[in-house]
C-alpha cells in the first residue's frame, strides 16, 4: 500500500533519480577549463575539482548498518523540467524589468546627492534630505510593486500544470518500484522533484542499482534553533520613506504561528500547519508585529504563510507548498531551524533545495547558522552550507541601542562550510530578541533563530525599493554590513570593528546595518557575464572610494528548482573573479579569486577614481551578476578610439610626416597606449619603428603620433591605415582606421 501524506521522521535518506551509479557531477560539457589565476610574484594556487555528490552518502551506509528501515528523500531527474523552470525564470525577469526600472528611478530621484567618505557623511546627508520624498511617490511606488507581484504570479500559474504534467509519470514510476522494495512513498516534494519515502535497509543496495536513482542522503530531523534592535539596525530609515514591507509576504516554516496574537491578527494568514508554535509566533513577529513597542521590521508586510518544520523532508514539503500549492507566494523564507551538523556535509541535499528554490523562484531564503558555538571545524546546522541563501550569525546588541558594545554571541555556530566555502554570510542581532509568544503575550526569544528574521525582514524592505533578484538583496547587505574581525580566536575580547573587507568564520562578511544598506539601496547593477572566450565575458564599473570602501558580487549556482524534492540538476559553479584598480595609475588594489565561492568583495586602499572588473574566469556558461556599489558608481565605457589622419609635406620631394590624432572615446582612462602604422605599397617608412608609445588617455583625452614617410608616384598616402592599443585593466582595446 502506498501512503501520501506530510510526515515528520527521525532520520532519513535523500535518494536522485538518474543514470549514473558513479558519483556524480552536476554537469559536463566540453568546455576547456583555464589553469589557476595568479598575479605576478604570487604562488599559483591548484584549480579545485568540483565536489561531487554521491549516489550513496558515506552517512547513510552507516546508518543502514545499525537500522533496519531508512526513511528517504528521493530526488527525480528531469531534463524537461529543468527547461520548463529555465523558461519561467527568464520570462518573469523580462516581464518585471521595466517596472523594478520605473522604481528605482523614483528612489534615485529622492537620494542624497554627492559621494562620502564615511558613514557619518552619508547619515547627515540622508538626515538632511529625510522627508523629501512625497507621499504620492510613496504610493506609486506600492503601486508599482503591486503590478510586479500580479505579473510574476501569472507567469509561474501559466507554468505550474506544464511543469507538473512532466512530473507525474516519473513520481508514478518511481513509487512503484519502491513498493516492489518492500518501501512506501510519504510524500511527493515538487520543488526539487523528490520523494520521501520509508524502505527495509537491506534493500538500499537494489535501490542504488536502479537506473533511475543519482543520490542518496540522510533525511535528518530537525530542531528549532533558540526592544531595541530596530533602532541598533536602523530600520527606521526605510520606514520614513515608506518601505516597510509593503505588498510582500513571508514564509514562516517553523513550530506553527499564533494568527490570532494582537500584533499578528491585523495581516492575511495562508496555514498549512495551525499549531499555534512558541517559537513560530516569536520568528513571525520580528517580522511583522504591529505592536507600537515590540515592532517588526517589515510590520507592513501583507501575507503570512505557514508550515511545519522538521526533517528535512517534511521542512522540503512545507517550502514546496509555499511557492507552489498556496493561493500567494512567500517572497522571504525564514527557516530558523536545523537539520543536524554540516560538519561533514559538503553540500547536503536539503542545501541543494534550498539553493534550487532560490534560484528558480527568486525568494531570499533566511537561515540561522545554528548555536553550537565554537569549534575546531565548522558547527553550523545544515542547511546552512548552501550557496543562495543567506546563513545569519547571532550577534549580541547588549540591549543598547548603540552598535558599537555589540559583538558575537558565544553560542553563535561558526563557519566555514565543511570544503571551506565562506558561510555564514552575515551577522545580524539575535541575543535575547523581545517579542511575541502564545497567549498573546511577549517573551525573550534567543540564538539564531532570533537573527535569521532580521536579515529576512531586509530583504523586503530591499524588494519594497525596488529589489527584483535575490542576489541584489545579498550583495548590498552584505556590502554595507560592518566588517568585523574576530581573530581567529574564540574569545571576544580581542574581536573589533575593522575597516574594509573581511570575512571570517564567526562574523561572516560582517554585521548588518540597515540604515546603511537604505542608504545604498540603489547602488548595485544586475548584469549578465558571458561563459569565458565569449564577448561580454567581463564588464567594468567606475566610481569614486575612500579608503576602505567595498564593492560585493554575488551570483547563484545554477540549481533547478524539484518542487518539494532535492534538484537533482544543477551545473558546477562558474568561476567569476573580480578587480579593483585605481583608474589614474592602473595599480591593482584588490582581487577576489577564490573559485568555490559566489560572494567576491574587494576594497579601495586609497582614495580615488576606481575601476571594477568582474569577469568569467573559468565558466562555460552566462552568469547573471549582481554587484552592490558605493554611491555614484557607473557601468564603464571601456576605452576606444577615434582616430583622425592626416600628412602634411616634410621638405623634400617625395618625403612627408605622416600623422594621426588619437581620442579616448571611453569613460575610464586608456594606459599603455601604442600607435601602429600600416603602409599600402608604394609607401615606405623612414622612421625607425612603425609602432610607438604614447601618452596614458583620461577619458574624452587626445594625443598624436607621427611618422616620417617616403612615397613614390604610385604610392596613396590615403590609404594608410593607423591602429591604436591599450593594455588596460588585464583587457586589450583596439581601434583602426
Amino acid at each position: 500500500m502506498m501512503v501520501i501524506s506530510k510526515v515528520s521522521v527521525a532520520v532519513g535518506l535523500v535518494l536522485s533519480l538518474g543514470m549514473d551509479a558513479h558519483p556524480v557531477f552536476a554537469e559536463t560539457s566540453n568546455f576547456k577549463q583555464r589553469g589557476p589565476e595568479v598575479l605576478e610574484g604570487q604562488k599559483a594556487l591548484p584549480v579545485e575539482a568540483p565536489q561531487p555528490v554521491y549516489k550513496i552518502d558515506p552517512a547513510v551506509k552507516a546508518f543502514a548498518a545499525d537500522n533496519p528501515t531508512l526513511p528517504l528523500i528521493v530526488e527525480l531527474n528531469s531534463p524537461e523540467y529543468r527547461a520548463i523552470l529555465k523558461q519561467a525564470r527568464e520570462q518573469e525577469a523580462k516581464a518585471v524589468e521595466k517596472v523594478s526600472q520605473e522604481i528605482r528611478a523614483l528612489v534615485r530621484e529622492y537620494e542624497p546627492k554627492g559621494s562620502f567618505a564615511t558613514k557619518d557623511e552619508e547619515l547627515d546627508a540622508w538626515s538632511a534630505a529625510k522627508g523629501s520624498q512625497p507621499k504620492a511617490i510613496t504610493e506609486r511606488m506600492k503601486q508599482l510593486n503591486m503590478e510586479r507581484e500580479e505579473v510574476a504570479l501569472d507567469i509561474r500559474s501559466q507554468f505550474k500544470d506544464k511543469a507538473e504534467s512532466i512530473l507525474a509519470p516519473s513520481q508514478k514510476k518511481f513509487a512503484a518500484m519502491v513498493e516492489s522494495l518492500g518501501g512506501e512513498v510519504t510524500q511527493f516534494i515538487d520543488t526539487n522533484h523528490s520523494v520521501a519515502i520509508t524502505m527495509p535497509a537491506d534493500a538500499l543496495k537494489r535501490l542504488a542499482k536502479n537506473p533511475m536513482v543519482i543520490a542518496v542522503s540522510l533525511d535528518n530531523p530537525g530542531e528549532p534553533e533558540l526592544n531595541n534592535q530596530t533602532q541598533s539596525l536602523g530600520v527606521g530609515s526605510f520606514w520614513n520613506d515608506g518601505e516597510d514591507g509593503g505588498i510582500w509576504d513571508v514564509g514562516i516554516l517553523d513550530s506553527g504561528v499564533e494568527e490570532t496574537h494582537s500584533a499578528l491578527n491585523s495581516h492575511t494568514f495562508i496555514e498549512n500547519y495551525a499549531v499555534n508554535g512558541t517559537h513560530g509566533t516569536g520568528v513571525a513577529c520580528m517580522y511583522a508585529s504591529t505592536n507600537n513597542t515590540y515592532k517588526g521590521l517589515a510590520y507592513g508586510l501583507d501575507k503570512i504563510l505557514v508550515d511545519n518544520a522538521g526533517s528535512a523532508s517534511t521542512s522540503m514539503a512545507g517550502a514546496d507548498w509555499m511557492v507552489r500549492t498556496a493561493s500567494d507566494d512567500p517572497e522571504v523564507i525564514n527557516y530558523s531551524w536545523g537539520n543536524g551538523s554540516a560538519s561533514t556535509t559538503t553540500w547536503g541535499s536539503m542545501a541543494r533545495f534550498v539553493d534550487g528554490i532560490v534560484h528558480s523562484k527568486n525568494l531570499i531564503w533566511a537561515k540561522s547558522a545554528g548555536n553550537q558555538g565554537y569549534g575546531a571545524g565548522t558547527t553550523m546546522t545544515q542547511p546552512g552550507e548552501n550557496y543562495n541563501g543567506m546563513t545569519v550569525a547571532n550577534m549580541d546588541d547588549k540591549n543598547t541601542v548603540t552598535r558599537s558594545d555589540d559583538v558575537i554571541t558565544g553560542s553563535s555556530s561558526r563557519g566555514p562550510a565543511y570544503d571551506g566555502r565562506k558561510k555564514p554570510d552575515i551577522a545580524a542581532p539575535g541575543n535575547q530578541t523581545y517579542t511575541c509568544t502564545t497567549g498573546n503575550s511577549y517573551a525573550n526569544l534567543g540564538g539564531t533563530s532570533s537573527a535569521a528574521p532580521k536579515v529576512g525582514a531586509v530583504s523586503l524592505l530591499l524588494r519594497d525599493s525596488g529589489h527584483y533578484y535575490p542576489i541584489s538583496m545579498k550583495a548590498t547587505m552584505i556590502n554595507t554590513a560592518d566588517s568585523w574581525d574576530d581573530a581567529n580566536t574564540q574569545t571576544t575580547a580581542d574581536d573589533s570593528q575593522v575597516t574594509g573587507k573581511e570575512w571570517n568564520r564567526t562574523y561572516g562578511w560582517g554585521y548588518l546595518d540597515a540604515r546603511h544598506a537604505e542608504f545604498h539601496k540603489d547602488d548595485y547593477f544586475i548584469d549578465t557575464i558571458a561563459k569565458t572566450g565569449n564577448s561580454g565575458d567581463y564588464k567594468l564599473y567606475v566610481g569614486q572610494n575612500y579608503v576602505g570602501d567595498k564593492s560585493t558580487i554575488v551570483w547563484e549556482r545554477d540549481v533547478d528548482y524539484n518542487n518539494a524534492s532535492t534538484p537533482t540538476s544543477y551545473k558546477n559553479l562558474s568561476d567569476i573573479n573580480m578587480r579593483l584598480y585605481d583608474e589614474d595609475s592602473e595599480s591593482l588594489e584588490d582581487t577576489d579569486f577564490s573559485s568555490k565561492d559566489n560572494v567576491h568583495q574587494v576594497a579601495a586602499t586609497s582614495s580615488g577614481r576606481k575601476v571594477i572588473k568582474v569577469y568569467a574566469w573559468n565558466s562555460s556558461q552566462s552568469e547573471r551578476v549582481a554587484l552592490a556599489t558605493e554611491e555614484n558608481f557607473e557601468r564603464a565605457v571601456a576605452p576606444s578610439f577615434n582616430l583622425v589622419k592626416s600628412y602634411t609635406y616634410a621638405g623634400l620631394p617625395g618625403y612627408y610626416t605622416v600623422r594621426v590624432n588619437i581620442t579616448n572615446l571611453g569613460s575610464i582612462k586608456a594606459h599603455d597606449i601604442t600607435a601602429s602604422i600600416s603602409l599600402p605599397a608604394g609607401v615606405s617608412l623612414i622612421s625607425s619603428s612603425a609602432s610607438t608609445s604614447v601618452s596614458d588617455l583620461d577619458a574624452g583625452a587626445g594625443t598624436s603620433a607621427s611618422w616620417l614617410v617616403f612615397k613614390s608616384p604610385l604610392g596613396n598616402l590615403n590609404n594608410i591605415s593607423y591602429t591604436a592599443t591599450s593594455y588596460s585593466y588585464g583587457e586589450v582595446f583596439a581601434s583602426t582606421n
